[in-house]
């Protein structure tokens, strides 16, 4: 049989909140095909008995748990700004820095700890990819989530 394809690397940021994180793994744990993820990298921005606890129990993908400096000259006055610093160190880490993922090309799976999958998650990232790379070269990435149309 052949060798089945492997799916994008998958990067959470997480911030103390351990109960939605437990939902978003285990709903990840659940996607059909998350047995070839490539990585799954976990940032946190603190060190929580019960984040690492959540995070060092992923047995369905190979896991890379890394810690975000945090600047608390940003988190108090500005704390938009901090979650954006945080989501520029786990792109940099991600492209740049860890050896699993460096240099890579392709595509990478963003999430938040209260990003709730579907078990056909990737199967939709395949396809979404599939349709961006046929019809619109000049698109740069896609974005999957939950919205609702429909204004009362």
């Amino acid at each position: 049989a052949p060798k089945a394809k492997r799916l994008p690397p998958v990067a959470a940021y997480v911030h103390e909140r351990p109960h939605y994180f437990n939902q978003t793994m285990t709903a990840l744990s659940k996607v059909r095909g998350v047995e070839r993820t490539s990585l799954l990298v976990v940032s946190m921005d603190s060190v929580n008995e019960e984040m690492l606890a959540v995070a060092l129990g992923v047995k369905f993908a190979p896991l890379r748990i890394i810690f975000h400096p945090v600047r608390d000259d940003l988190i108090r006055p500005t704390p938009v700004l901090a979650i954006k610093q945080h989501w520029f160190f786990v792109q940099e880490m991600v492209w740049d820095t860890l050896s699993e993922t460096k240099g890579m090309e392709g595509h990478l799976a963003l999430l938040e700890e209260d990003h709730i999958v579907t078990p056909d998650y990737f199967e939709l990232m395949e396809h979404m990819i599939s349709v961006k790379e046929k019809k619109c070269h000049f698109c740069w990435g896609i974005t999957m989530r939950w919205a609702c149309m429909h204004v009362q």
